[in-house]
C-alpha cells in the first residue's frame, strides 16, 4: 500500500517515518489458555506523526484525486495493521524481544529502514509500470528479511545464554518455550520457499486493482 499510495504521490517521500507501539488490536488471548494476541507487523507505520490509515478530511479528497478510492486502501491499511495471531505468552514474549534491540537492530526500527529504502529507490529510479513497482517492493521485503533473520540469530543466542543461568525450572521451561519460538522465527524469514503474497507479481497487481479508481492500465497476467 505504501508503493501505491508513493506512486500516486499521495505519499511524496519526504515524510517523517515512524513506527510505535500498536494502536489497533483485531482478536485477544485468555489468561486460562496463557495466550496473548500477537501483532503481525511489528508497529504501527506514522508519516508526519500520523498513522498511515488516518485517511480522513483532506487527505481523503487528496486520494481520492490521485485516484485512489479511500474505503478500499483504508480497509487494507487497518487490517494490517490490527492483524494479529493468537499466540502462548511466551511467543509473544520473544515478539517484543525481537521488536526492540539495542543499537537499532529490532524489528521495529527496521520497518522504518525499510520504508525510508523503498522512499529512496522512488527517488533514484526511473518510474516504469506497476511491475517496477512490484520488484522495488519485492527487493524491500527481501531486505527486511534478510535482517530480521540476523535479529532472530541474536536474540537466540541471548536466550541460550541465559537459558544456561537459569534458577528454576519454571524459568527453565519459559526461555525453553521463547527459544522453540525464536527458532520459528527464525525458520519462517529464512524458508526461501515462503513468497510473501505481495512478493508475487500477479497477487501484488491484485491489490493495485483494488484500491485505483481507474485499473484499465494494469497487466493483468
Amino acid at each position: 500500500m505504501v508503493a501505491v499510495m508513493r506512486k500516486q504521490q499521495v505519499l511524496m517521500g519526504t515524510e517523517k517515518i515512524s513506527v510505535i507501539a500498536a494502536q489497533r488490536q483485531f482478536r485477544s488471548g485468555t489468561h486460562v489458555d496463557e495466550t496473548q494476541a500477537a501483532h503481525c507487523l511489528p508497529g504501527q507505520l506514522y508519516l508526519n506523526s500520523h498513522p498511515i490509515y488516518d485517511l480522513r478530511g483532506e487527505q481523503e479528497r487528496l486520494i481520492k484525486g490521485r485516484g485512489i478510492k479511500p474505503l478500499p486502501l483504508f480497509s487494507k491499511l487497518t487490517h494490517l495493521h490490527g492483524r494479529t495471531d493468537v499466540v502462548n505468552i511466551a511467543l509473544n514474549s520473544v515478539d517484543s524481544l525481537v521488536e526492540d534491540m539495542a543499537g537499532g537492530r529490532g524489528l521495529t526500527v527496521l520497518l522504518e529502514r525499510s520504508i525510508y529504502r523503498l522512499f529512496e529507490r522512488y527517488r533514484f529510479e526511473k518510474s516504469g509500470g506497476w511491475e517496477a513497482d512490484f520488484e522495488r517492493v519485492r527487493v524491500t521485503v527481501d531486505g527486511y528479511r534478510v535482517a530480521a533473520g540476523y535479529a532472530c540469530e541474536e536474540r537466540l543466542d541471548y536466550l541460550s545464554v541465559k537459558q544456561s543461568h537459569a534458577s528454576s525450572a519454571q524459568e527453565l521451561q519459559s526461555l525453553s518455550d521463547q527459544i522453540l519460538g525464536a527458532n520459528g522465527y527464525l525458520g519462517v524469514v529464512q524458508d526461501s520457499s515462503f513468497v510473501p503474497e505481495t512478493s508475487q507479481v500477479t497477487k501484488f497487481l491484485w491489490v493495485v486493482k483494488d484500491v485505483l479508481e481507474d485499473n484499465s492500465n494494469i497487466y493483468s497476467g
